[in-house]
């Protein structure tokens, strides 16, 4: 059986501890990969796995949003199309 996973926009007041962080290339749109955990008292209970966090830039709309997952083999263009 698969294991599901979820993609989703993380909130603006989103509070985290960085675990790791992946090197990436100045010149893409891709400015953050991350993994991290929960922080705050809500959180921290509700969801004690590891979250990775992703920063993409869309240049079309001149728009960066952050994305949470748990699935950390998804290419980061993929996750920020779902």
């Amino acid at each position: 059986m698969e294991k599901a996973f979820f993609v989703t926009r993380a909130k603006v007041n989103f509070q985290f501890r960085r675990l790791y962080s992946t090197a990436v290339d100045k010149d893409s749109r891709r400015l953050c990969d991350q993994i991290v955990r929960p922080t705050g008292k809500k959180p921290a209970v509700d969801y004690t796995e590891k979250i990775r966090l992703i920063k993409y830039h869309y240049k079309e709309t001149r728009k960066t949003h952050v994305f949470l997952t748990n699935n950390f083999e998804l290419p980061v263009i993929t996750s920020a199309i779902l």
